[in-house]
């Protein structure tokens, strides 16, 4: 399934992640109607999306959301740590 999902600038980085979320959720919730595998969720991002992708499966697992079996990150934003200094989060 692909989810739309509000984008910048008319929605924040939060509103996109919530939707997404609860989409999860609901997904979970009703895989079986499309005789799919619950044990088999997996979520995907490309470019910007990745950082979405990423922070969903985190939030899930913090929430004892749905499981996630895996992710896929296409064309993923990377930044050598070490030259950031100090985040916070």
């Amino acid at each position: 399934m692909f989810i739309n999902h509000s984008r910048p600038p008319k929605a924040k980085y939060r509103i996109a992640l919530k939707e997404i979320y609860e989409t999860s959720t609901w997904v979970s919730e009703n895989l079986h109607s499309y005789n799919m595998d619950v044990d088999r969720i997996a979520v995907d991002g490309d470019s910007v999306g990745c950082n979405i992708a990423a922070a969903v499966t985190m939030l899930v697992k913090t929430r004892d959301g749905p499981k996630i079996l895996f992710q896929v990150l296409f064309y993923q934003f990377q930044i050598e740590i070490s030259k950031l200094g100090h985040i916070m989060f």
